[in-house]
């Protein structure tokens, strides 16, 4: 009789401990690491569209220029151009350098 109780409590009052199947399969720090690579990748192929997008509405300013518009379009667009080209060689140069820990 005791041991039938005994045995209701472990089943009623033990739950197992489940195991994660990521713990053990890679240290902290190389996942950390390699979350913060795919990050500056991702930034990076962001900025390569900015860039293009940028090129398009530069190729458009100077289009609506030629048909009679205001010259500050143009402007504007080398500028939008220029912190596209800029924040895109900031983020490939992100990419290459290796991590210091």
């Amino acid at each position: 009789m005791a041991q039938a109780a005994l045995q209701r409590g472990c089943r009623q009052g033990y739950r197992p401990q489940r195991q994660n199947p990521f713990v053990g399969s890679l240290p902290l720090v190389e996942v950390v690491l390699d979350d913060v690579s795919v990050t500056k990748r991702i930034s990076a192929l962001i900025s390569a569209f900015g860039v293009l997008t940028s090129m398009l509405m530069l190729g458009l300013a100077v289009r609506e220029y030629h048909l009679g518009a205001s010259p500050l379009w143009i402007g504007a667009g080398a500028v939008i151009f220029l912190i596209a080209l800029y924040t895109l060689v900031r983020d490939l140069r992100q990419l290459r350098t290796r991590p210091t820990a």
